[in-house]
């Protein structure tokens, strides 16, 4: 099975290859064993050039490897520059993918910085008197969006005005 699977996803046909990102999750969910080199050939499938086969490569991703990161950094700009091109189902799987990796992977721009100035033994001023001095001090500091983080929302924000239901 493993065999026809890797000759599978070696195919020139698209479509083969789709089926053959299919077929990985089946295995997996079959023999968990196999893990290793079915991840190898995932890893091939999600630099696969073809749209066609993006949605079900990503499918596969999240089924057998989820934790890989590293799958992703190679190809996450190319996935987030075809996700408006990617079938309907494919998308909803895409999306969700890329947006556990910038929430894993970016710093929150909701998050304020500031520098934590509590005593090392807990001795606090009163609370009225550390608010007092936290209007005067510039200490927070501005966030700068990472560029692929920006290219994500940017990419992402056509799909608010799709017809898919998901």
């Amino acid at each position: 099975m493993m065999l026809a699977i890797r000759e599978a996803a070696n195919d020139m046909s698209p479509y083969v290859r789709k089926t053959a990102a299919n077929a990985i999750a089946k295995l997996y969910a079959l023999d968990p064993e196999m893990k290793d080199e079915l991840v190898m050939i995932i890893g091939k499938l999600l630099a696969d050039k073809t749209i066609l086969v993006t949605g079900s490569a990503v499918q596969a991703f999240e089924q057998v490897c989820p934790e890989r990161i590293d799958l992703i950094h190679k190809n996450y700009r190319r996935l987030c520059n075809l996700i408006i091109d990617v079938d309907e189902w494919g998308q909803v799987t895409v999306l969700s993918m890329l947006t556990r990796y910038a929430r894993t992977q970016f710093v929150d721009p909701n998050k304020t910085y500031e520098d934590d100035k509590t005593d090392f033994y807990g001795d606090n001023k009163k609370k009225e008197e550390k608010d007092e001095e936290e209007d005067d001090s510039p200490e927070k500091r501005t966030y700068i969006m990472d560029s692929d983080h920006r290219l994500l929302l940017r990419v992402t924000k056509p799909l608010l005005q799709s017809r898919n239901s998901a």
